[in-house]
Order: C-alpha cells, then sequence, then structure tokens
C-alpha cells in the first residue's frame, strides 16, 4: 500500500508539472521563445502563420483541426498516451527495484546461513 501511495504521488506531481508546462506554453512570450510568430498573419499579411510550430504541425491558423477542436480528443488523447506512458515506465521500474530486494535479501540469507553452518567448509 505504501508503494501504491508513492506511484500515486508521483504521478499527481507529474500531472501538475505537465499541466503547468502546458498553460505556460500557451502564453504568447513562450510561444515567440519556442520560435511560432506571435501575431496571426505574417510580415506581408497575405499568407497566415503556421500554428503548432514546436509540435511539428503545419495547419494554418485560420483552419481548424477536426480532432483537436470538434471532438476534443486530440489533446486529451496525448495527454493520456503520456500518462499511461508514465504509469507504464512507474510500475516496470517498482517491479525492478522489487526484484532487486528479493535477490538482495535472499543472498545475504544463503550468506548468513553458510556462516552459521560449521559442516561446509
Amino acid at each position: 500500500m505504501k508503494t501504491l501511495g508513492r506511484i500515486l504521488i508521483i504521478l499527481l506531481v507529474a500531472a501538475i508539472v505537465v499541466g503547468g508546462t502546458y498553460a505556460l506554453l500557451q502564453t504568447s512570450p513562450a510561444q515567440a521563445l519556442a520560435g511560432q510568430p506571435m501575431g496571426s498573419g505574417s510580415e506581408n499579411g497575405n499568407s497566415p502563420a503556421l500554428s503548432d510550430f514546436a509540435n511539428g504541425q503545419g495547419i494554418p491558423t485560420g483552419e481548424m483541426r477536426g480532432g483537436d477542436r470538434e471532438g476534443g480528443s486530440g489533446s486529451w488523447e496525448t495527454v493520456g498516451r503520456n500518462l499511461l506512458q508514465i504509469i507504464v515506465l512507474v510500475a516496470a521500474v517498482q517491479v525492478l527495484w522489487s526484484i532487486g530486494r528479493w535477490l538482495k535479501r535472499t543472498t545475504a540469507a544463503l550468506t548468513r546461513k553458510n556462516r552459521l553452518n560449521p559442516s561446509r567448509s
């Protein structure tokens, strides 16, 4: 139960960090630092600026993407996928850690048993 609590705390902190980072990157100064243009038009005003530059998407700002805006599943799907990957990694590390502790206890017990048994040379 203690391990489960620690895992949940780690996931909660990860969610807070991801949410804070997402909120921070939605501001205009952060987008300018990431290389995204701050205005909606380019210098000559003919072609719209590209949105989601940091995400590798090349869709003009005037167009709406179907999955992200209409269904609302685009960004939440990504967040869910990332959280699932974090859960899998934390669980894998915890399993490996438990196996390592079990091996350490087993070898320590065998070493103690061999020291106490005088018949073995």
